[in-house]
Order: structure tokens, then sequence, then C-alpha cells
């Protein structure tokens, strides 16, 4: 039996003409759109239960927490849009792939916008971890210097004694920083 011109070499995914694209490939597409809603209802639940956990918390944790169900729920509805777009309304139509679509066109725009969101939020933690590290290294290096500058002078041993300070600042900083953010997500 002679090959399908609409086949591959192995004659397993078909391949479009005009494209060269193997439709099997949707299937990939599905399954990740699949997987995706799956994940985005335990998004809508964390977001569910955060609200009635914290609803004191403060207002940029709550916009924060809003915006990225709000962009997680539009890249769900584009991820929804395309499959059907593609693997319903086209269905068989290989110029469809040659056109594109505006939910292909959104998607990265709404992918974006909710990592850097997330990105944000951590990046938040991680400069409040950081910032107090480095005062503590500043007041350990204004000590060593001063110590070799001018060793007989007491004034290094006075940067040490608040060294030591900034230590134990910075931890409990470290501390209330995380049971604060732990509390607030």
């Amino acid at each position: 039996m002679p090959a399908s011109p609409l086949s591959n070499a192995a004659g397993a995914l078909p391949l479009t003409p005009e494209t060269g694209i193997h439709l099997g490939n949707f299937g990939a597409i599905l399954v990740g759109c699949y997987l995706g809603l799956v994940i985005y209802g335990v998004i809508v639940y964390q977001t569910y239960s955060y609200f009635k956990a914290y609803p004191d918390d403060h207002l940029y944790l709550k916009c924060l927490v809003t915006s990225v169900l709000l962009w997680e729920s539009c890249h769900a509805v584009l991820c929804m849009d395309i499959c059907y777009h593609f693997l319903v309304t086209n269905y068989s139509n290989a110029a469809a792939l040659l056109k594109g679509h505006i939910s292909i066109n959104m998607l990265p725009l709404f992918t974006g916008l909710s990592v850097i969101s997330c990105q944000i939020f951590f990046m938040r933690r991680v400069y409040l971890l950081v910032t107090t590290g480095l005062i503590t290294c500043i007041f350990d290096l204004v000590a060593f210097l001063l110590s070799l500058i001018l060793p007989t002078n007491f004034v290094w041993f006075a940067f040490t004694i608040v060294a030591t300070k900034v230590y134990s600042t910075s931890l409990m900083a470290a501390y209330v920083c995380n049971v604060c953010m732990d509390d607030s997500v």
C-alpha cells in the first residue's frame, strides 16, 4: 500500500503539505493544556484559601495574589482557545496553522505578567535578606580595616561590638521577615 502524501517517512504522524508540521504535535499542546488547567484549579483554591485565612493582610500582597490569579485566568482561557481553535474549529485545516491566532499572540504577554509578578515577590524577599547581610558585612569590614590601620586605638573595638549586635538584629529581622511572609502568603 503506497504511503499517503500527508504522512511522514514512517507513516505514523501526518504532515501538512503546506507547513510541514506534524499534526500529532497538537496532542502535546492538548495534554499541556489539561495539566495546566489542573494546576490552575490549585491556584484558584490557593487564592480562595489565602483570602479566607488572611483577610487583614497588607494591600500590596492582596493585589499581588489577585493579579497573579487574573494573569493565570487569562492564560488558561487563551490555552483553551488555542486548543479549541486548532483542534475543533480548524480540524484538518492546515492553512489555519499559517494564519496564526490572536490567542497564540497574546499568550506570551500573560505568561510574562504572571512570571514577573511572582518574581517580584521573591526578589523582595531576597532583597530584605541580602540587605541585612550587607549591613553586617560593612560593619565587619570597617572593624577589620580599623584594626589594621589603628591597632592601638579602640575605635575598631567599638565597631566590633556594634557588628555583633547587627548580626543578632539581622537574624531576628530575617526570622521576622520569614514569619511575616509565611503568615501573609
